[in-house]
């Protein structure tokens, strides 16, 4: 599946100017083209000039919107379309959805780097719970059960999972 969804993103952002006319800058377009065409985070630094930590910071704040921008870019082909094309597209934005939830899934981010209180995140790392990865791994209600977790910090938890696209256990 993973390589269906290379292959889709390949060809609905062929060229690096797409990702421009959808509200990146040049500079994360070309480390996202670049990306998406198999490079690593090292070569593309070296090509680009920029430091590795530049790269990887590009990548961990907006990468996570690729996605997203797929979904409206088949929006868009699907409303143009006609019937035979329109049913494909149908296969592959379900295809997407899918994809998009496991993109959203595997996306990991340190729990110091989500916007949340101090007394939030000493309590989720107090309790062994470093990432997203570990963070979804909870439900509502085992969240509650941790020490210092009440009813606000779980608001605050799932506002900040929310913007990143994320949700607790159900």
């Amino acid at each position: 599946m993973k390589r269906e969804v290379k292959k889709l993103i390949r060809l609905l952002f062929r060229d690096k100017e797409f990702f421009e006319s959808i509200g990146f800058s040049t500079e994360e377009s070309v480390v996202f083209f670049s990306l998406l065409n198999g490079k690593s985070t090292s070569s593309i630094s070296h090509e680009m000039g920029l430091s590795i930590h530049k790269v990887r910071h590009i990548k961990r704040e907006r990468f996570h919107l690729i996605p997203l921008f797929i979904h409206r870019k088949l929006e868009q082909i699907s409303r143009e379309g006609r019937s035979q094309v329109r049913d494909n597209l149908q296969q592959m934005e379900q295809l997407v959805s899918d994809c998009l939830q496991q993109f959203r899934r595997m996306q990991e981010y340190s729990i110091h780097e989500l916007s949340l209180s101090r007394r939030t995140v000493n309590a989720l790392v107090a309790h062994r719970i470093q990432n997203t990865r570990n963070l979804l791994q909870y439900s509502r209600s085992d969240l509650l059960a941790i020490r210092n977790i009440g009813e606000e910090a779980l608001r605050e938890i799932e506002m900040e999972l929310s913007r990143l696209g994320l949700d607790l256990l159900d």
